[in-house]
């Protein structure tokens, strides 16, 4: 005679499946967007470097710091410079905010690091335009530096979680027109410096993602 489960050993597997649910689904719903900020981090990178190129070849300049958009900005209508320049004329958005503490492009309480410091919000950026596929982006001509345009991408924009190397990057424009780490040697979400800003934070943070085959990773 064929024996069915009892109501008993039904339960017992019952409650094994939901703890073994309960200790899994959050690292699998974490890793799922994770896959959602990488994917529109590549995708936002590659629209912005289509449209600084194409942007490039109109002018034929071989030098992204000698073309229209990599000048410093200017939003003087029909003399449009840098981020106005590029925006207006190459890439699709949704709208632009009036600068980096528009809480409808950025974080309304800030960025914080992997660690869980606070830190300051972005640098007092040029322009912010919201992408269509819901990414912001603000560029900052760097005047007083090495005359280079620095870039900022929230992947989604003011949503959480809001920190630096997970949902927030930072690069800078070569002069082939490529976005690059802004630096080199720093690990990302270590600080860097000593201002407290988030250049501090995500130095590293774009290269690292880029050499893992596009996937973002926490810290150990």
């Amino acid at each position: 005679m064929k024996k069915g489960f009892t109501l008993a050993e039904v339960l017992i597997t019952m409650s094994i499946i939901a703890v073994v649910a309960l200790l899994t689904l959050p690292s699998m719903i974490k890793n799922y967007r994770y896959k959602v900020f990488s994917s529109t981090l590549k995708q936002t990178i590659s629209q912005l470097e289509d449209a600084i190129k194409s942007s490039m070849a109109d002018e034929h300049a071989n030098d992204f710091v000698q073309s229209t958009g990599g000048l410093a900005n200017s939003c003087t209508a029909g003399a449009e410079t840098g981020p106005c320049y590029l925006f207006n004329k190459y890439l699709k958005t949704s709208f632009m905010c009036t600068n980096s503490s528009d809480k409808r492009c950025v974080a309304p309480n800030g960025y914080k690091s992997m660690a869980g410091d606070a830190t300051r919000n972005w640098w007092g950026a040029d322009r912010c335009y919201k992408l269509s596929n819901g990414a912001t982006v603000c560029m900052v001509f760097n005047d007083l530096g090495d005359k280079t345009t620095h870039v900022g991408i929230d992947v989604n924009g003011p949503a959480q979680p809001n920190i630096m190397g997970i949902d927030l990057f930072t690069g800078t424009i070569d002069n082939a027109g490529n976005i690059i780490d802004l630096g080199n040697v720093a690990v990302c979400g270590v600080e860097s410096g000593t201002a407290n800003h988030i250049n501090d934070y995500t130095r590293g943070c774009l290269k690292r993602v880029i050499q893992n085959n596009w996937t973002i990773i926490e810290n150990n």
